[in-house]
């Protein structure tokens, strides 16, 4: 699933639907997690600044998986969150 295509994207929504298509889009997050510290489950995102590591539940995202993971041992996760990088398609 490439999460940067729009019509890509879009031609997969009307395809199978905006249930399913969330269900991917969550499954493909949660696959790509790779680390979870402290509740704080991190990521890596392509930018265009370079490749990021995102901390869950923090905003926050840093060059190095090492700098992500000091992060996500310093703050204590929220538990009612959940991976969702770009929130459902309503």
């Amino acid at each position: 699933m490439n999460r940067d295509d729009p019509a890509g994207g879009f031609a997969l929504i009307e395809r199978i639907g905006a249930d399913e298509y969330n269900r991917l889009v969550r499954e493909h997050d949660r696959a790509r997690i790779v680390a979870t510290i402290n509740g704080h489950e991190i990521w890596p995102v392509q930018t265009r600044f370079g490749r990021l590591y995102v901390v869950g539940g923090t905003e926050r995202a840093f060059s190095t998986l090492a700098e992500a993971e000091a992060c996500a041992k310093e703050i204590t996760a929220d538990p009612s969150a959940d991976l969702n990088l770009r929130g459902p398609l309503e």
